[in-house]
């Protein structure tokens, strides 16, 4: 509970919560993100406080049951269980790959910050923090297979200290004047099929993505009735 949540040290942390056998604080300050499918009776404390200001990532690794926004993990700052602010969270929502397992947020050096997971199907959850102000990808560029003439839309999400400044590359070259955070690529052909990657840079570090593969195929013309 509150009382004795648990302490986190560092600037890169996994850290392993169970709601199974926890109990929910009586009227606590706040509770999950209210967009949570059922009430929470179950909650797991942490606190954490940085050395520096920062960017920090929040990230759920891994889930032992598919949780579908029954559960939810929340950052605030709170002097007890009635007096705080909430500073950040999200639902958990494991149906959708990517979607629901991050979160960033500004912290302020010396702060003490208090981590909520709280839900209610008694699930057990992998979760890491990262303290970064360089970039760092939450988000990776998903590899696609189209057809010539198709359109394709390559993203990247990324976390850390903006502004960011992206660079698109095809085969390990740059593509020029594509500086965005979004890759758009319409009337596809063949030469365009490769591996696709991003340079994501801001004034602390740089990040570079995992590649994504465009594949591109040819559909062949429909053979025309020529009358007799």
């Amino acid at each position: 509970n509150f009382a004795d949540r648990i302490t986190l040290m560092g600037n890169d942390i996994f850290f392993d919560g169970t709601l199974e056998e926890s109990t929910r604080e009586f009227d606590p300050f706040e509770i999950a993100p209210d967009t949570l499918n059922s009430f929470p009776s179950q909650t797991v404390w942490w606190t954490w406080t940085p050395t520096q200001s920062t960017t920090v990532i929040i990230q759920m690794t891994s889930a032992s049951k598919e949780s579908r926004r029954n559960d939810g993990l929340t950052v605030y700052t709170l002097e007890n269980i009635y007096t705080g602010q909430r500073i950040a969270g999200m639902v958990v929502d494991t149906f959708w790959p990517g979607e629901f397992r991050n979160f960033s947020f500004q912290a302020t050096g010396g702060t003490e910050y208090q981590i909520q997971l709280a839900g209610s199907d008694s699930a057990n959850f992998s979760m890491r923090l990262l303290a970064t102000n360089s970039p760092f990808i939450t988000q990776q560029p998903q590899s696609q297979t189209v057809t010539t003439n198709d359109s394709v839309l390559f993203t990247v999400v990324v976390a850390g200290l903006a502004p960011f400044h992206y660079q698109w590359q095809l085969n390990g070259a740059d593509l020029v004047g594509e500086t965005a955070q979004m890759l758009a690529l319409d009337n596809i052909v063949t030469n365009q099929a490769g591996v696709y990657s991003v340079t994501i840079s801001n004034s602390t570090g740089v990040a570079i993505s995992s590649p994504a593969n465009l594949i591109v195929t040819i559909i062949d013309a429909a053979p025309e009735l020529v009358a007799g």
